[in-house]
């Protein structure tokens, strides 16, 4: 995330906005995250595919 200014702020508003939504449900808390997460992963697969020989 650091290399992803964007991406970060976009985390961190998501996880804000779900600690209030899910304040007392910390299973809703990472579900919720679940999907950001993912994709995330699949951006730092490819980018990672793509520089792997650099």
């Amino acid at each position: 995330m650091i290399a992803h200014p964007e991406d970060a702020q976009k985390y961190s508003e998501l996880k804000r906005k779900l600690a209030k939504q899910y304040a007392n449900d910390i299973i809703g808390y990472m579900d919720g995250k679940d999907g950001f997460i993912k994709e995330m992963q699949k951006k730092a697969l490819v980018w990672w595919t793509l520089n792997k020989s650099e």
